[in-house]
């Protein structure tokens, strides 16, 4: 259960800036809402657009944020949207929410070290 609480307080967190509430792994992503935000936070918004959206057709919205997660940053669509409107699972929902952490994580990692790395640069140049 521990890990289910630190998946639902990190999505929840990264989901603050859209003005978006997760409390859990199921109602909460029915409108597809959220799975775009979460797209749109890994691809950048050139590759994703969530102000752009139109929300007015959940399936639609899903569609496009799973096809576009699949193709920017090869995450699988392991998700139907229509059953996510239907009858979302919580267990799917939180594996295809972990692909994102995961790919954030990654994300952040490799910007973190091109930061030091240019920051070496400098001194280094400096140095010269």
């Amino acid at each position: 259960m521990a890990g289910t609480q630190s998946l639902l307080q990190w999505v929840a967190s990264e989901l603050k800036a859209y003005s978006i509430t997760v409390t859990n792994f199921g109602s909460c992503f029915q409108d597809g809402r959220a799975f775009c935000a979460l797209t749109e936070l890994a691809a950048g918004a050139d590759a994703f657009n969530y102000a752009g959206m139109s929300f007015d057709d959940p399936v639609r919205s899903m569609s496009n944020a799973f096809a576009t997660a699949d193709m920017e940053l090869d995450i699988p669509q392991l998700l139907v949207p229509e059953a996510v409107v239907k009858a979302p699972d919580p267990h799917s929902i939180m594996t295809y929410v972990s692909y994102f952490r995961a790919h954030l994580a990654s994300k952040r990692a490799a910007e973190r070290t091109a930061k030091i790395e240019a920051a070496n640069a400098a001194l280094a140049a400096e140095d010269e």
